[in-house]
């Protein structure tokens, strides 16, 4: 291991004003090197003007995070680093960078002396001299291992989680069977409004309440996400239990809002949880339509002969703090 600090002998240096001054060069000097070997990053200078621009300086930090010895890393090109899994394109960038002696960041995979990988955190930098000429390369190289495989591990995470809300939000929008209804035909169409909607918030249901009775439900739950796919199949499923329990939807509406504020307090969910709901119970025998609206505007109608109406329900509030319900008879 080279020093950084000159040896010289302070007695041959002329007049007491420059061996003042070159005193204080040797100091600062010897304050650089003592630096340098203290520091916990790992730091090689490298000399482009010698073949194959081989290390002429490191410091233990480097030996310490590299396993190799003095005698291993001087006079050797960098790549010794190097390893099966390590990614051409990032190798390409840091030669590019070299070759065009500007500064250059990469992540990159480097192996120990003991063949472990480890991922290194790589900033090289040209050093000039007095004339703008590139007399050596240094590189400040720092172990981000455990931060990589952190993210390495969250990302996964976070796909898992894409892909289970991705079958939670499908199965939120499946049509139901052509025979599970009896004299209604429904078609259904979902255009979310950007890439991140597709996933998890909105649902549609619909609801057989007795051979002549269909409730028709349309909800969408402020999120997106695992969360708002997990969150809204709880809420269309609880609606469904209790369309069949009261077959009314103002009363279903109104007994979701309890349950879902107790929910939501004993679950310690944010207070921003909310989610908007039109529920439509229809008789298919006299085409009568009692509709109710939480949070949500109510659907149009469109008649056979293509006249379109958009009922105004009735308000009534729900329970406090929470939205209100709209509910109205509408004949279809």
């Amino acid at each position: 291991m080279n020093n950084l600090a000159s040896q010289t002998d302070v007695g041959e240096r002329g007049d007491g004003a420059g061996r003042d001054q070159d005193a204080s060069l040797d100091q600062t000097l010897l304050l650089l090197n003592r630096v340098v070997h203290a520091a916990v990053t790992s730091i090689v200078v490298s000399d482009p003007n010698q073949p194959d621009n081989p290390i002429v300086f490191h410091n233990p930090a480097f030996e310490k995070v590299s396993g190799y010895a003095a005698s291993e890393i001087d006079g050797f090109n960098c790549r010794f680093l190097q390893g099966a899994d390590t990614d051409p394109a990032t190798i390409a960038t840091l030669r590019r960078a070299i070759a065009a002696e500007q500064p250059c960041n990469v992540v990159i995979l480097n192996y120990r002396k003991n063949g472990t990988a480890f991922w290194n955190d790589l900033s090289v930098s040209p050093v000039r001299n007095e004339n703008g000429d590139v007399t050596h390369f240094v590189g400040v190289q720092s172990d981000v291992t455990n931060r990589i495989e952190a993210e390495q591990e969250r990302n996964a995470l976070l796909e898992q989680q894409q892909r289970i809300a991705e079958l939670l939000q499908r199965a939120l929008l499946l049509n139901p069977p052509a025979t599970s209804l009896i004299g209604v035909e429904i078609s259904t169409q979902y255009l979310p409004a950007s890439d991140e909607a597709k996933i998890g918030g909105d649902f549609f249901d619909t609801v057989a309440l007795s051979p002549s009775r269909v409730a028709l439900v349309v909800g969408d739950y402020v999120g997106k996400g695992l969360e708002a796919a997990q969150y809204t199949a709880e809420v269309k499923y609880a609606l469904r239990v209790l369309l069949r329990e009261y077959g009314e939807p103002t009363v279903a509406l109104d007994r979701l809002n309890t349950f879902l504020l107790d929910s939501q307090r004993l679950n310690a969910r944010a207070d921003v949880a909310l989610v908007c709901i039109s529920v439509a119970v229809m008789d298919t025998q006299t085409g009568a339509v009692s509709l109710a609206c939480g949070g949500m505007e109510p659907p149009l109608v469109v008649r056979s002969g293509g006249a379109m109406r958009c009922p105004r329900p009735r308000a009534r509030t729900w329970s406090p703090g929470s939205a209100s319900i709209r509910s109205t008879p509408v004949r279809s």
